[in-house]
């Protein structure tokens, strides 16, 4: 017999920091998940898991850090969320996706319907995908509920 369990956590997985455009410190970040009740987060600033790094030698428990990064590929942005950094980031979205995979990597478009923001668009709809972000704060509320409908 097989045991299926389910665990809901509160998780947060695409936050930036003063390692690109955010404007805290990554141990801000997490002491502030921490105090909200935040379970599991993963700093993904721009082009670098500088801050996820950071997060992770803060020190303080109670919130799990996936090390991450929003990468701007040729097509548009893609989260990466690993159990360990990547040295190298490639901004070609193919070589990207394999890179991550073969690393053990999770690859996420990043509000992939706000091309404003770079979103990917409707290659999210491809099977490449680990996941896909649906609600994304700094996204309009169109772009959000369309990821919801087709998402």
């Amino acid at each position: 017999m097989v045991r299926r369990y389910v665990v809901k956590v509160r998780a947060d997985l695409h936050i930036h920091s003063l390692a690109s455009d955010g404007k805290e410190h990554p141990c801000t970040i997490v002491k502030y998940a921490l105090r909200r009740g935040i379970r599991v987060i993963s700093i993904t600033d721009h082009d670098t898991f500088a801050g996820s790094i950071l997060a992770n030698r803060c020190g303080i428990k109670g919130v799990t850090i996936v090390y991450g990064a929003e990468i701007r590929t040729n097509y548009g942005d893609v989260l990466v969320l690993c159990d360990h950094y990547l040295k190298n980031v490639n901004k070609d979205l193919m070589a990207l996706v394999d890179i991550s995979k073969s690393n053990g990597c999770l690859v996420i478009p990043a509000h992939p319907l706000n091309i404003i923001k770079e979103g990917i668009g409707l290659l999210a709809l491809s099977d490449i995908w680990d996941g896909v972000e649906i609600f994304n704060g700094g996204s309009d509320p169109f772009s959000n509920f369309l990821s919801l409908l087709l998402f």
